[in-house]
């Protein structure tokens, strides 16, 4: 059984920057073997307007996940990241990630970090049509053996939306 609540606001600082922010209560209580658990979520991301043609993100978080490893009944995820965006062409938008997320699971001795990097293009070819490209590279640092990753991806889309 579990319940989540929580609760936001989007606000604007001055005319060039502008977020979010939320805070919310996590509460999981589990059958057998595995420990309840009760926290907070909480997180913020800052988008500043540099130029009209560049934005920057900035944004922190700590979110309470469900997880499948044995014994654990939580993962306590806690990350942080920034990423630019900047209009080369009033049709092509380049951006770049990069982001790091520390991961706890309740009720095993298991710490995992994660490292994500991303740069990509977007072509705006109409209205409602936009082709993407990009590049991305995951890295995973565990205690547990054995489990430590890394992954590069090339991914090229087409997009319709309404």
């Amino acid at each position: 059984d579990g319940l989540n609540i929580n609760a936001g606001v989007e606000f604007s600082l001055v005319e060039f920057l502008r977020g979010e922010a939320f805070v919310g209560l996590v509460e999981r209580e589990f059958g057998g073997t595995l420990r309840d658990f009760s926290g907070f979520n909480y997180g913020a991301s800052l988008k500043w307007s540099v130029t009209p043609l560049t934005t920057i993100r900035f944004d922190a978080a700590r979110v309470l996940n469900e997880t499948t490893l044995a014994g654990a009944s939580v993962a306590d995820d806690r990350s942080i990241g920034i990423g630019v965006d900047h209009e080369l062409r009033r049709n092509l938008i380049v951006q770049a990630n990069l982001t790091r997320v520390a991961s706890k699971f309740e009720g095993i001795a298991r710490e995992d970090e994660f490292t994500e990097g991303r740069i990509g293009a977007t072509y705006l070819i109409d209205r409602n049509w936009s082709a993407n490209a990009a590049y991305e590279r995951r890295e995973r640092d565990s205690t547990t053996a054995g489990e430590d990753f890394s992954e590069d991806r090339v991914n090229v889309g087409l997009r319709l939306q309404f």
